[in-house]
């Protein structure tokens, strides 16, 4: 609403937490998540070259000018698996990355003055060329996989922050500054490739390129236990089970209406 850059971490720490899913075959460059404002100013999560069909390397690395820092790390294909990565400046100065409740470290100090990407995009399974460990990263395609919960914090992420809200969907709050649970249905309607933002930033995003045969699928092994359908209820107008909704309640309504002595027009 004020225009001002709202996922710039500048000064303050930060964390990128989400649950990813991937095909059991053999994988190229992939970007995950990355926050570019140039080569040589970026964040970026990303998904390392593999002919494995078992398992995949991921990095995160953060780069401001001179400056860098990364940590590593390895996730199994075939199954949903909790990422998270964090750097806190304000703490011991190091980049972290937490698989399913394991952490890792980088094995070097890097204290960052100013993290300000001038409010370049944040991007999701697509990104630019990075550099990582003074070595160029490129993407040659985009993100083949699953993705649930991500979620963008303005603060350092704990293991015991991560095992009290792996599992669960979290309220909105000050440090939480993007929140995509993807729950948007699929079907016909204008707004289908709309995310919602459940954060308080109302940052709503569309997917482009969207595909509704592939995008919206969802399996039997959604890694969130508290959602429920009855939960998670669809709001888009034009959604045809709020439609036939719509014109159910109208019909009953005149229906009704229609027998009611106190009417007024019947009064």
């Amino acid at each position: 609403k004020t225009a001002k850059a709202v996922l710039d971490p500048k000064t303050k720490p930060f964390s990128i937490s989400l649950h990813c899913k991937l095909p059991t075959i053999p994988n190229e460059n992939q970007v995950i998540v990355q926050k570019f404002g140039s080569l040589a100013n970026n964040f970026t999560l990303l998904l390392s070259e593999s002919s494995s069909t078992t398992s995949a390397k991921l990095a995160f690395g953060i780069t401001s000018g001179s400056q860098f820092s990364f940590v590593t790390g390895s996730i199994t294909k075939g199954a949903f698996t909790n990422i998270a990565v964090t750097y806190d400046p304000e703490g011991d100065g190091k980049t972290k990355m937490c698989i399913d409740e394991t952490f890792t470290s980088s094995s070097m100090i890097t204290f960052f003055d100013n993290l300000n990407y001038n409010a370049a995009n944040l991007t999701i399974g697509s990104g630019s060329q990075v550099r990582i460990n003074n070595v160029i990263f490129n993407a040659d395609e985009t993100f083949s996989g699953s993705i649930d919960e991500l979620r963008y914090e303005h603060k350092p992420l704990t293991i015991q922050d991560i095992r009290d809200t792996r599992y669960e969907t979290i309220y909105a709050s000050d440090d939480l500054k993007l929140y995509f649970k993807f729950n948007e249905p699929r079907g016909s309607y204008r707004a289908q490739s709309l995310v919602l933002d459940s954060s308080k930033s109302g940052m709503h995003s569309k997917i482009t390129n969207y595909l509704d045969t592939h995008t919206r699928v969802t399996g039997s092994d959604s890694p969130i236990r508290n959602e429920l359908i009855n939960r998670s209820p669809v709001l888009f107008p034009d959604f045809p089970d709020v439609s036939t909704l719509n014109t159910v309640l109208y019909t009953s309504a005149s229906m009704y209406d229609g027998v009611n002595p106190n009417l007024i027009t019947k009064l």
